[in-house]
């Protein structure tokens, strides 16, 4: 005789959080997946800025045979505040990839599991990660450091967007994990990351 509660992944009825404490719940992950919406809406502006800021590069060059001097290193900056503000955005859409050649032949409920220790052991990860970005954004502030470029830009300038970006991530992997640890959360997003 099997508990169909362990066939599902379902939480047994006697634990499940009290009725307001879900509610708080909701609306938390609710605020955190705006965020990453947000920040992801951030992350394709850089990408039109970077475009057009080439763009006029390009045309000053070609036409004028003259530069504006600083388009490299504002579309380093912009490179890199579209990379990290873009993560969590990605991650509450699906879309990371996802290698499976190994787990598509799993059985439904072992994937499902496998997906809930991943899930658990991507928080630490994310969480170091957001620390030391933070730590680097401190230290540069803290040292005065600035780029030797013509624009002098603080370095914490450009480290920020990778300790926001990362603080976004972390907070939407701990809002995946804890869906897919929920009964309604469960199947919420399945079939929507990129497969090879």
């Amino acid at each position: 005789m099997t508990d169909s509660n362990s066939e599902t992944g379902a939480i047994p009825a006697g634990i499940e959080p009290p009725a307001t404490a879900r509610g708080v719940g909701r609306r938390l992950m609710a605020i955190i997946d705006r965020t990453s919406y947000i920040a992801g809406f951030l992350s394709g502006v850089t990408i039109v800025l970077t475009a057009i800021l080439l763009v006029i590069e390009v045309i000053l060059r070609a036409f004028f045979n003259t530069s504006t001097l600083v388009a490299d290193e504002l579309s380093v900056y912009l490179f890199i505040a579209m990379l990290y503000l873009g993560l969590a955005y990605t991650l509450e859409a699906g879309r990371h990839i996802e290698i499976n050649v190994v787990t598509s032949r799993l059985k439904t409920g072992t994937r499902r599991y496998l997906n809930r220790a991943i899930s658990l052991l991507n928080i630490p990860v994310f969480a170091v990660l957001c620390w030391k970005s933070w730590v680097l954004v401190l230290e540069a502030y803290s040292g005065h450091e600035i780029a030797p470029t013509i624009l002098h830009t603080p370095i914490y300038f450009a480290k920020l967007p990778i300790a926001i970006g990362m603080t976004i991530f972390l907070l939407q992997g701990i809002v995946e994990m804890l869906r897919k640890f929920t009964v309604e959360g469960a199947d919420l997003k399945k079939g929507s990351s990129s497969e090879f």
